[in-house]
């Protein structure tokens, strides 16, 4: 059971959620260095979960994020390590 507050994984789910669904690649970007993703993973839960719009951002900058999987709906992208700066 979780001992310590909920803010750490509160918080963590909403950057999460924000990662995700946000259509502001200064902000994606900003949350992937906060906690050092290597990867991103698109699956069916995401597909539901997540916005359409938030989801294909990725697709939009393949400089940053190169497709590295695409098979049996999951789609997996790298994230770069110095992602163009936002806009």
């Amino acid at each position: 059971m979780w001992r310590g507050d909920w803010a750490g994984p509160e918080q963590r789910g909403k950057d999460t959620d924000a990662i995700y669904n946000t259509l502001d690649i200064g902000e994606t970007n900003s949350l992937l260095r906060k906690y050092n993703v290597a990867y991103i993973y698109i699956g069916v839960v995401e597909v539901h979960e997540y916005s359409n719009e938030g989801l294909s951002k990725f697709d939009l900058y393949p400089e940053d994020y190169p497709l590295v999987y695409d098979k049996q709906a999951v789609r997996i992208y790298k994230v770069a390590s110095t992602p163009t700066p936002a806009p």
